[in-house]
């Protein structure tokens, strides 16, 4: 049992490592942040400053291992846009995000355990290909698109 939990903590360590790289790297995708945090009108050489201040001009497995070991450490450094430390920021919403997704889970069981009840008593009748159908089209469609959906139909 012992051999078990700790190849599974192995592998987790393994999965968040990872996702953390790639998600670095992503983030490197989107641009420059230099060119995305300072103001158009900014000189040549305010945009250099900031970059050397920031560590921007550091490879980026150089930034990537700055970042593990402050991580290792709990500090998640400063966020950028507001100038506070970063994890005190993600703390902060933690409550509400947690208050929406138990509200979202409460919505998904009020609907589901009944339509699998009436599936289960009611086999191929209507009732089960309208309880299937909506299944589906809820696991299957994207959640950004059912978003700008439900904000067009309630907000009017």
């Amino acid at each position: 049992m012992k051999v078990y939990l700790l190849r599974r903590v192995w592998q987790s360590l393994l999965v968040l490592l990872g996702v953390s790289f790639v998600v670095f790297g992503i983030l490197h995708l989107t641009g420059d942040p230099a060119l995305i945090l300072l103001s158009p009108d900014a000189t040549a050489e305010e945009i250099e400053r900031f970059r050397e201040a920031m560590g921007f001009n550091d490879p980026m497995l150089v930034q990537y291992a700055r970042f593990l070991a402050g991580a290792l450490r709990g500090d998640f450094g400063q966020s950028l846009r507001h100038g506070e430390p970063a994890f005190g920021l993600v703390v902060e919403r933690m409550a509400a995000t947690f208050e929406l997704a138990g509200a979202a889970l409460f919505i998904a069981l009020a609907l589901a355990i009944p339509a699998g009840i009436v599936s289960a008593v009611r086999r191929n009748s209507v009732l089960d290909y309208v309880s299937t159908v909506v299944a589906l089209l809820g696991q299957s469609m994207p959640t950004f698109w059912l978003g700008i959906m439900l904000i067009v139909v309630f907000s009017v």
